[in-house]
């Protein structure tokens, strides 16, 4: 939900990596980059 944003702005990935605590998120987000 968080990711939908992504494809959009990928700059708003590494601010959504930051913002998340979350190491799998992260890793999660790295991977859709």
């Amino acid at each position: 939900e968080e990711f939908n944003y992504i494809k959009n702005d990928g700059q708003k990935i590494c601010l959504q990596a930051m913002f998340t605590d979350d190491a799998g998120k992260h890793g999660e987000v790295i991977k859709l980059h």
